[in-house]
């Protein structure tokens, strides 16, 4: 359960007090070094039969992973989830309305062979689901949701070389330029005082 490192060397603080890249040498060696030294055995690979994604998103099909060999026969039944049709049911009964248990019915029944490591199904209907799936290896169980959301209604990515473009002059980009910029103002003003001048002059006023 012990983990040990041996370096065949010395000096590795004059690394350190050198900086630059002497000094990320001895940072990257010595992160390196204890983080193997910390870390735990790699976990067991995940075996039997369980879905990419533990939150599918809605209208997608659910993709699956089996630990299964390649041709194994697997059966596969998804049930909607007892507790969350329980919820439903009820709030149904404080209404008077009688709701049928969908629970007990399965959305999902198949049995095929396995072509490969990876599989997948038709898209489900938004809601909870558990899930069984059986093997020559044994039996699989869990759960999964598909989600209410859909990202139909999402803005459209934009492409970069769109928003680099540069956009073409129009009258309203002109028209937008503030009138402090334009040497037209200064111009009308210079003009006005020096009518004014001229015409003050030729009144005999100083």
């Amino acid at each position: 359960a012990r983990r040990a490192a041996t370096a065949l060397a010395g000096g590795f603080w004059r690394w350190a007090s050198r900086g630059g890249h002497p000094r990320e040498a001895y940072r990257r060696l010595w992160a390196a070094v204890a983080g193997w030294a910390v870390a735990g055995d790699p976990p067991p690979p995940l075996a039997g039969t369980r879905p990419t994604d533990a939150l599918v998103r809605r209208g997608a099909p659910v993709r699956w992973r089996t630990a299964g060999a390649p041709g194994d026969s697997l059966a596969l039944t998804v049930f909607r989830d007892p507790s969350a049709s329980a919820a439903v049911s009820g709030s149904s009964q404080e209404l008077g309305v009688s709701a049928p248990s969908s629970a007990s019915l399965p959305a999902l029944d198949t049995a095929f062979a396995l072509p490969a490591a990876a599989f997948s199904t038709p898209a489900l209907p938004p809601g909870a689901y558990r899930y069984r799936a059986v093997t020559a290896a044994g039996a699989t169980e869990g759960a999964f949701e598909v989600e209410e959301f859909s990202g139909d209604m999402l803005r459209p990515a934009v492409a970069p070389a769109l928003l680099s473009a540069a956009a073409p002059a129009s009258a309203s980009s002109r028209a937008a330029r503030p009138l402090r910029t334009s040497p037209l103002p200064y111009l009308l003003v210079l003009a006005a005082l020096c009518a004014e001048w001229i015409g003050r002059r030729r009144a005999g006023l100083r």
